[in-house]
């Protein structure tokens, strides 16, 4: 099954999980769940999700599930070490900004300040700013600098990508790939998603992390509709590859 299909089905249908999770309500019956779960082009040829899924959806969202199938697990640990990182660069900007108040009313007070009062004040600022460096050294080394520096790219991009998701109704993957790269797509999918079983070139099932099977039934061949849609996904590109075609004289498939 190509990714042309694969992936903005499964993108565009966690999209709608995610922004399903802030509207369901006890309210809401499973028709309206499911089609607040069918929104968008990659799924009009979806006739329907099956009932035990759409239940297990109501309770997972009104009920609660321990489990969220989007979590980033280190989310918290990385709000927590952010939040301490900051904190020492503030205490450390607050001394050193101290040290030149102190400067200034030693050379340039209106109010005479001993040299011996300056030089122990100084000391005692130091002393302090030089503790926080350590700190922030030790704080550098037990998180590893090369590691979180990654690790805060790959929450950005993550982040990137919930919003992406949460936000668009029709998610342009193509362009999402090149932002984030197909790595950390991969990885984000992965998280979410621990199956996808697909039959005739058509996703029949939907296996979420927590364990919930979502199973889709597909409308009659005569009425589908995405066939003739999938033929222009690529339109755009049409005078990038002929300008390359006239370029090299041939293509492989991969270029």
């Amino acid at each position: 099954m190509s990714d042309i299909t694969l992936i903005p089905f499964v993108l565009n249908y966690v999209s709608n999980l995610i922004r399903l999770q802030d509207k369901v309500t006890p309210k809401h019956a499973l028709k309206d769940i499911e089609r607040m779960l069918l929104r968008g082009s990659a799924f009009v040829d979806v006739l329907g999700i099956d009932r035990e899924a759409l239940q297990d959806t109501r309770l997972m969202f009104i009920d609660g599930f321990n489990e969220q199938p989007y979590t980033i697990e280190s989310e918290n640990e990385a709000s927590n070490n952010t939040f301490a990182l900051d904190q020492l660069k503030k205490e450390k900007q607050k001394f050193e900004k101290a040290l030149g108040r102190l400067e200034d009313l030693f050379l340039f007070g209106e109010e005479a300040m001993s040299e011996k009062d300056y030089i122990f004040k100084k000391r005692e600022l130091i002393s302090k700013v030089e503790k926080i460096n350590e700190g922030l050294s030790n704080f550098y080394q037990s998180t590893n600098t090369s590691g979180m520096d990654k690790s805060f790219l790959n929450n950005a991009k993550h982040f990137f990508i919930t919003q992406e998701l949460f936000h668009s109704r029709d998610i342009d993957y193509r362009a999402l790939l090149d932002i984030v790269g197909k790595e950390l797509l991969t990885d984000f999918i992965q998280s979410v998603i621990s199956k996808i079983t697909v039959t005739d070139k058509k996703i029949t099932s939907v296996t979420f992390k927590n364990g919930i099977i979502h199973n889709f039934a597909y409308k009659p061949v005569q009425e589908r509709k995405a066939n003739n849609r999938e033929k222009f996904l690529y339109q755009s590109y049409e005078e990038i590859v002929l300008n390359h075609l006239r370029e090299h004289g041939s293509a492989n498939r991969t270029e």
